[in-house]
């Protein structure tokens, strides 16, 4: 039994494998995600964009006196901050 899957596992040289059809070209000039990762770049950073945006507005109306602003400041961990020590005040509160 083994060594019939050692047999069947082995190269055989004297099989010719096709590497030139039809499909496999294809596949190998596709462009396959390349319009989707664009779309997806594209509304990353439009939302990116309008985020940062509503948090500069919130920064300045707090400052004014907003009550309600005041409290949604700090929501959105700044960009690359560290959220260890964040997630575990929130275990432990829980």
């Amino acid at each position: 039994m083994e060594e019939e899957l050692d047999e069947a596992m082995s190269h055989d040289p004297s099989v010719v494998y096709e590497t030139s059809s039809k499909n496999i070209n294809a596949s190998k000039n596709s462009k396959h995600g390349k319009e989707g990762s664009m779309i997806l770049r594209l509304f990353r950073g439009t939302v990116k964009g309008g985020v940062e945006t509503a948090i500069g507005t919130d920064k300045v109306t707090a400052k004014v006196g907003s009550d309600h602003t005041k409290n949604r400041l700090g929501v959105v961990p700044k960009l690359n901050a560290d959220l260890t020590y964040a997630y575990l005040i929130q275990v432990s509160v829980s």
